[in-house]
Parts: C-alpha cells; sequence; structure tokens
C-alpha cells in the first residue's frame, strides 16, 4: 500500500513537472516568435560631410514583417534628440551649435511586441564646406547659401530674383521662398548676380563629373529626406552640398507641373533657335538627365560664380 501510494505521488510530480515544463517552453517559444524589426539610417550616409549650420534631415527605413513599428528614435553623441512613431521616419537636426568633427547617429526601431534594432553612422561637421558660407545679393538683399564643390562655387539655393518673364510655382510667394523662381531661357542668361552666371552645359558636366557622372551625381545633389521631395527620394545623400530642391517647372501653356518630383534648371548653352539644353533630376532615381527645351519654359536656375 505505501509502495502503491509512493507511485501515485512519483506520477503525480511527474505530471506536474511536465506541465511546468510545457509552460515554459511554450513562453520560450512565444518569445522566439517574434521577429525583430528593421532598422536602416538611409540619410545621411556613414562618413558623410555635412557644413556647419546646415539642417539636416536623419531618414530611417523601418519595417517590421510580423507587426507593426511603434517607435523610431533618434540619438546623436549619445543623446536622445527626439521620436515618432508614424512613416516617414525622420528627424530635422540642425548643426549650428554643434562642434567641428566627427558626430555618432543611432536610430532605434521598436516592434509592437517590445522587440527592437538600432543602426548607428557617423558623420563629420565640417567648417563652411570650404567655401565663404553666403552670398547677398545687393540687388534686392537676398542672402543664398553658396558652396564650394571641387574648383566651382555654386548657389546652393535656386535663384529667387525677380525679372520679366519669371513666377513662382503657381505664383505663391510661399513656394518661392523655398523653391525659387522659374525663368524663361532668355530671362535666365541675365538673372544672376554681378559676378554669377547662368553655368553651360561643360561647367554643368565638371561638376556631374566630379560626382561620378550622370548617372549618380543626381543623388549626391539632391537634399536629403522627404520634406520637399517625393518619398522615396532615391540614392539622395547631398554629400556634395548642392542641395537640389523639387522647383519643377512652368509649361509653355502657362500652367505648372510636379512640384516635389522633379526639380529642373537652365543650362546656359542654346540647342537650337528655339530651344536650350536643360538638366532635371527626379524624385524616384539619382541620375541627372538631360534634355532639350523650349526657350519659353520656365525653369529654376542655379548661379556659378564667374
Amino acid at each position: 500500500m505505501k509502495t502503491k501510494t509512493i507511485l501515485i505521488t512519483l506520477i503525480a510530480m511527474l505530471a506536474i513537472a511536465a506541465l511546468v515544463f510545457q509552460s515554459c517552453k511554450k513562453e520560450e517559444e512565444k518569445e522566439e516568435e517574434n521577429k525583430l524589426p528593421t532598422c536602416k539610417i538611409t540619410a545621411p550616409v556613414n562618413n558623410q560631410e555635412i557644413v556647419i549650420g546646415e539642417t539636416i534631415i536623419i531618414s530611417v527605413e523601418a519595417n517590421d514583417s510580423d507587426g507593426t513599428i511603434t517607435e523610431v528614435s533618434f540619438v546623436v553623441d549619445g543623446a536622445e534628440k527626439g521620436s515618432t512613431s508614424s512613416s516617414p521616419y525622420n528627424y530635422t537636426w540642425a548643426t549650428n551649435n554643434e562642434s567641428i568633427g566627427d558626430h555618432t547617429l543611432k536610430a532605434t526601431s521598436t516592434d509592437n511586441s517590445g522587440g527592437n534594432t538600432s543602426d548607428e553612422i557617423t558623420i563629420k561637421i565640417i567648417e563652411g564646406g570650404g567655401g565663404p558660407g553666403t552670398y547677398t545679393d545687393t540687388r534686392d538683399g537676398q542672402v543664398y547659401k553658396i558652396v564650394d564643390i571641387d574648383s566651382q562655387t555654386w548657389f546652393a539655393e535656386n535663384l529667387n530674383y525677380e525679372t520679366t518673364n519669371s513666377w513662382w510655382y503657381d505664383n505663391s510667394n510661399a513656394n518661392g521662398e523655398i523653391y525659387g523662381r522659374l525663368y524663361t531661357w532668355d530671362a535666365a542668361l541675365t538673372a544672376c548676380p554681378s559676378g554669377w552666371h547662368l553655368p553651360t552645359d561643360e561647367e554643368w558636366t565638371v561638376l556631374t563629373n566630379f560626382l561620378g557622372g550622370d548617372d549618380v551625381a543626381g543623388g549626391k545633389m539632391k537634399e536629403t529626406g522627404t520634406i520637399h521631395w517625393d518619398a522615396p527620394n532615391t540614392d539622395a545623400t547631398n554629400i556634395s552640398g548642392f542641395t537640389a530642391l523639387p522647383g519643377s517647372y512652368r509649361s509653355t501653356d502657362e500652367s505648372f507641373y510636379h512640384l516635389g518630383s522633379r526639380g529642373y534648371w537652365w543650362s546656359g548653352t542654346e540647342g537650337a533657335p528655339t530651344l536650350a539644353w536643360r538638366l532635371y533630376i527626379p524624385y524616384n532615381r539619382g541620375q541627372v538627365i538631360w534634355r532639350n527645351e523650349n526657350k519659353m519654359a520656365g525653369f529654376s536656375i542655379r548661379c556659378l560664380k564667374d
């Protein structure tokens, strides 16, 4: 009888142990079921040089295959700067008060199960991009950022000086403050201030060749992020400091098209009696694309120093 009691007790203990084991196993399996989210800093790029004072859009690509992203947080040099819970996962970082030298940017994505993944890059803040920083147009007092790229000095903003045959996109002053004005080719030839000029095809090519050629130069010229550019703003790094914006164009029928998706700029090189060359950069490629265009269309201007 005593042996039977002991046997029953052992069986009960084994059953309880089995239940505990199965419970623990299920908990482990439950934990293993959650797949961690992805996290990738897409802009700026690792080792990118940024001119002090420039406002940078830190962009993150985050996805969760078995749930949702609940938060993406942003850390600069170990200090938390902010977070967002909705796509696009961007943080605007003003570098005015940062120090010259290397800085660490870190982003962490967290999913709805509490799993998280981080990505980290290093960027370098430099003095003025090797150039004088700004230029004041004495004709109207407007101040433009400028940048040295290789042997050339460029406006780092589109010209916004009013001339005959120039317009703001949709005739909106607010658009003009961001994207500048759109000019016919004849107006563009003389719109830049004294000491500056509309760059020729040859001068544009010096720039694009320095940046690796037409197939990749567009990405290195585009402002990063999707505040002004439509998503996905493919390959945008702005490593050149050129800060190309998608100011679009005014057609010969006086309509406006493509704000946010394309940036168009006149070249000073004539293509035919009624045509001239222009280049454009699209939102979904990293290329620079060249075409001949009607001189009466309205495009943006970037002035080049004489």
